[in-house]
């Protein structure tokens, strides 16, 4: 039995993938955390045909906390983690799929791992986080805390790094072994998910996806205002904007009431509807530095054309002390590395302001017309 921690639709996608390419004759349990959006809402995409045999669903109950307080969180159970650890008291796990969920998972892989001494640990991948930052590097002042309390850290067990272009990876974790995913097929997504879905057409060319800066941890810059600078003087009615699946309560219709496009297949995951037709070659994809733009060419081997605007931002915004976010040197090589691999490569762009992003855009509009 796999045990697999999942806290978004991408990482519910990735590791449905990897259920599909190397453990076909397994069976899982899915440790749904609610940190970023509703799981339930994805998960409930998932086939009877799918792997998974029970959902445990976890609140984070560090977010937001004191020094003190998450001591403390460590130290005494919540009635939603005594629920999940009554329930899962007799059951034996041979692997745990983690990812970069912070605490949440060290917490679930210690008490897994007190049941089930023989477990081994692998990560992988949510997103182009793996490729440029080492997975662990934030954590060694809580190393002391865990050995304090107990605690078994991840980090000393893990063995492999699932990931969809190991080849890619420019050495931030090369203390990890690096395993191929394996390129997703329609009919490992049609086995896993349930493609009885409504896929809306977009009717623009422009695909622009939203990051919703709050939540990486970006503060102090309007996306929306961003978006208006990047488009400004453009027909409106091409470009589509995919709002992030994170999005919250408070953002929502940001781009609309603006008079944006706002994608309708905000439920739908967007590795899924890869699968379709919806995405094809013509599409011009739009975003400061997004995995969803990279996942076309990485996943299904298609060459839509993008534009990666992170090393523009932190040019025209190089005042703020948020700018450097935006690109670094690993992020450099990485989109090395993607010019790299596309056959066309002319279709791959990093401008190094807003304006030249403009002038690109228009000039492949213009030449599509």
């Amino acid at each position: 039995m796999i045990a697999i921690l999942v806290a978004t639709p991408l990482q519910l996608f990735n590791s449905m993938m990897i259920m599909q390419h190397h453990y076909p004759y397994e069976k899982c349990d899915i440790f749904a955390l609610d940190i970023t959006c509703d799981m339930s809402a994805w998960i409930n995409k998932l086939s009877p045909q799918s792997p998974v045999i029970n959902v445990y669903y976890m609140h984070d109950i560090w977010n937001h906390k004191s020094r003190v307080g998450v001591f403390w969180a460590h130290m005494h159970l919540t009635k939603m983690q005594r629920r999940i650890l009554s329930a899962i008291k007799n059951k034996k796990y041979d692997v745990l799929l983690s990812t970069w969920v912070g605490m949440n998972s060290t917490w679930l892989f210690t008490k897994l791992r007190k049941k089930n001494p023989k477990m081994h640990v692998h990560f992988y991948e949510e997103g182009i986080g793996v490729y440029v930052s080492y997975i662990y590097e934030k954590y060694n002042g809580i190393r002391n805390m865990y050995k304090l309390l107990g605690y078994k850290f991840e980090e000393d067990y893990v063995e492999n790094l699932y990931m969809y272009r190991p080849d890619m990876c420019i050495g931030a974790n090369r203390k990890l072994k690096r395993v191929s995913i394996g390129f997703p097929t329609s009919v490992d997504v049609k086995k896993i998910f349930n493609m009885n879905l409504r896929v809306e057409s977009y009717p623009g060319r422009v695909i622009y996806f939203d990051s919703n800066f709050e939540v990486a941890g970006i503060k102090g810059i309007s996306e929306i205002s961003l978006v208006e600078n990047i488009f400004e003087g453009f027909d409106k009615s091409v470009i589509s904007i995919r709002v992030h699946p994170h999005i919250s309560t408070e953002r929502t219709h940001i781009y609309r009431n603006h008079g944006f496009y706002e994608d309708l297949n905000y439920n739908i995951p967007w590795e899924l509807m890869l699968c379709s037709n919806i995405i094809g070659e013509e599409k011009i994809l739009v975003s400061p530095f997004s995995s969803a733009m990279l996942n076309p060419k990485m996943l299904y081997d298609k060459e839509p054309k993008i534009i990666m605007l992170g090393k523009a931002i932190k040019n025209d915004f190089n005042s703020e002390k948020w700018s450097s976010m935006f690109w670094s040197s690993n992020m450099q090589k990485l989109y090395d590395e993607i010019y790299n691999i596309y056959n066309h490569k002319e279709r791959v762009k990093l401008p190094d302001s807003i304006a030249e992003a403009s002038c690109i855009l228009k000039k492949w509009l213009q030449d599509e017309n």
